[in-house]
């Protein structure tokens, strides 16, 4: 009988993910191969891992609604035969109704729209890791796991070594889905630094952070969201309701401040009411920014490269596409404002100036092209309230949609924080009429979110030029992130409360400097002129995934042995942008330092992330999911490679 080693390094959702297409496909082989899967994780958590990890703080809330969290493949993944059978492979929010009649226990109790806390997401997916492993061992199946670091892979003639501190394990395949980039960012010089805040309850503790000290938080993201929690209700704080608004009532053993700062100097908007979820038709398909029209924008594109799939077309986001993602907007944002009978009437005005635009893009692009492509709609819009007044004050304006809060508008601290606070109780407002009823929310969500997959079609693989690359990732995936993936309502009402308290101070704004002082750090506002100090500075943010900022770990020897080489987006004159990925084939195969493919390695998730966008995200079931489907895919090739041992085993064995 034939051998076949596989080991998987890593963990958390994409971990579980690949454990439940094992667990569906290697059952039937384990009669013919002795398969053994070995499993890595530095952090002995097989399923959840540190970031996902079923013992965070309960403050941590994930910015995904219950029912469109899934733990593995569905009948929209994988034809019927290559599925579990359906008790074996819930749902996360079947999965909490479940956990719901066995216990009894309130905390399983969740709507189809609440976003739950994160903790249980790591709970569901550690279980399932669990029952996956079950039913590959109950096949015969060996899974072993492993508490350790795999520090490095050496390859032999006939597959791998994982090299671990205490061991070295022979693997015929590996697949990596480490997740964010491992090692922190360098240290500002003469601070205290807390270079990772995950996990909270270790980074964050008590004894690290003592009450009364002041904290800068670098970042304003979902991540810095679950740090400031973590260091106020999670500290003992509480949430009480007075005359209808949200306050704050401190325990006493919060830091004395904290500050946080980034970029834009605001928090990330709110994710609205999901009024889509559980029905697929409600998810907007894109009329004028769509896959089609990208690849006519292709055919007329000035810019041409070589990619090691052959010749390609690449476009400029700003000049090519943004006009496209704003004209949808308007689109989607005056048929919600004026009605679902007015989007035949939308269509047709904008149509004609959409086809000269995608057959002669504009030289110069930009602000200019995005005016005129949506002129015919404000000029729709105009009609309307000629004879009806109570819209006047909603015309569409794209560029406060992208940007609310315009850096010019820190003229001090105090008039920033009463900018950012209003746009909060606006923002809040908005998102709890729901992404079909509000416009400005059915905008973002119907554009940025659900044409995820057209936004991916532009930048993927070398889509955009190289300058045109880095802007996007830069700034562009910044608005996106702000507009379509914040955080949840009832986490950013929290937030509000702290910032109105001044437990939680905003003053900065927009473009702050950091340095060091002999007390600690120094944060100031570009535009402000608001200087903070403060005690300790934590990072608030995960760290981009670059294989070269890696140096004595897994990557850095992938990267020395030549294993793996990183992404470098081509361009025929400008400078080429190498963003931190890897170069992955279709397949998620990684590209050597030659440009063979090594087929025996995969790699999914955040090493994907800046050749391909979008690769980190959680699941969802019922419709596709496209992280899903190259999990499968990942699948179906390895019990191929195995069927393939098996069938060349068998006439050796037969003329024995």
């Amino acid at each position: 009988m034939p051998n076949f080693s596989l080991a998987i390094i890593g963990a958390g959702p994409m971990a579980t993910y690949a454990m439940e297409r094992l667990a569906a496909l290697l059952p039937p082989l384990a009669g013919s191969c002795r398969i053994v899967v070995h499993v890595f994780e530095a952090s002995g958590r097989f399923g959840d891992g540190a970031v996902h990890s079923a013992d965070q703080p309960a403050t941590s809330l994930m910015n995904r609604i219950a029912c469109q969290i899934a733990l593995g493949a569905d009948e929209t993944n994988v034809p019927p035969d290559e599925l579990l059978p359906l008790a074996l492979r819930p749902t996360f929010y079947e999965w909490c109704a479940r956990k719901l009649a066995a216990t009894g226990e309130r905390r399983f109790a969740l709507a189809p729209t609440d976003m739950p806390a994160r903790k249980l997401h790591g709970e569901a997916l550690s279980e399932q890791f669990a029952v996956y492993r079950e039913v590959l061992q109950a096949a015969g199946v060996k899974v072993a796991v492993h508490a350790e670091t795999a520090a490095a892979v050496e390859p032999t003639p006939h597959g791998f070594i994982v090299v671990t501190a205490t061991a070295r394990r022979e693997a015929d395949h590996i697949l990596i889905v480490t997740g964010h980039g491992i090692a922190p960012p360098p240290p500002v010089a003469g601070t205290r630094l807390v270079e990772a805040a995950y996990p909270l309850e270790h980074m964050l503790d008590a004894a690290r952070i003592l009450p009364g000290q002041s904290v800068a938080v670098d970042g304003m993201g979902l991540t810095a969201i679950d740090v400031i929690l973590h260091l106020t209700e999670g500290r003992g704080g509480c949430f009480v309701r007075d005359g209808g608004q949200l306050t704050y009532r401190p325990s006493g053993r919060e830091p004395g401040a904290i500050i946080p700062f980034g970029p834009t100097g605001h928090f990330v908007h709110c994710r609205p009411h999901n009024s889509k979820a559980g029905d697929l038709s409600r998810e907007h398909n894109g009329v004028f920014f769509s896959q089609a029209a990208v690849a006519a924008l292709r055919k007329t594109t000035r810019s041409t490269t070589q990619s090691a799939a052959g010749p390609s077309s690449q476009l400029d986001f700003e000049s090519d596409i943004l006009p496209l993602v704003v004209l949808e907007m308007a689109y989607v944002y005056y048929r919600a404002l004026l009605g679902t009978e007015w989007a035949d009437t939308l269509r047709q005005a904008a149509t004609p100036a959409w086809v000269k635009f995608l057959q002669a893009p504009p030289q110069t692009g930009g602000a200019d092209a995005c005016d005129a492509l949506i002129a015919p709609l404000q000029a729709c819009f105009d009609a309307h309230v000629a004879a009806d007044t109570s819209f006047v004050d909603d015309k569409f304006d794209w560029q406060a949609a992208l940007v609310p809060l315009p850096p010019d508008r820190a003229i001090s601290g105090d008039a920033w924080r009463d900018a950012v606070i209003s746009f909060m109780e606006r923002d809040l407002v908005e998102a709890r009429r729901g992404n079909l009823n509000s416009p400005i929310k059915a905008a973002c969500d119907g554009v940025w979110r659900d044409l995820r997959t057209v936004f991916c079609a532009v930048a993927d693989d070398g889509g955009l030029t190289p300058a045109s690359h880095r802007k996007f990732q830069s700034t562009y995936l910044r608005i996106y992130n702000r507009l379509s993936n914040g955080a949840g309502g009832s986490s950013l009402e929290k937030i509000l409360a702290l910032v109105r308290s001044g437990q939680v101070d905003v003053t900065i704004g927009p473009e702050p400097r950091v340095k060091s002082s002999p007390a600690g750090i120094q944060v100031s506002g570009g535009r402000s002129g608001v200087t903070r100090g403060a005690d300790l500075l934590i990072r608030g943010r995960i760290r981009p995934f670059d294989a070269a900022g890696e140096p004595g770990t897994l990557y850095g020897s992938l990267l020395d042995q030549g294993l793996i080489r990183r992404w470098t987006t081509p361009g025929p004159v400008e400078a080429a942008f190498t963003p931190g990925a890897l170069d992955l084939d279709t397949s998620f195969h990684p590209r050597n330092t030659g440009g063979q493919v090594e087929s025996r390695l995969t790699f999914l998730g955040a090493p994907a992330e800046g050749a391909r966008f979008f690769q980190t995200s959680a699941a969802r079931p019922n419709c596709g999911n496209y992280i899903l489907n190259i999990v499968a895919a990942w699948a179906r090739e390895l019990r191929g490679a195995i069927a393939e041992r098996i069938e060349r085993f068998q006439p050796a064995e037969g003329g024995q």
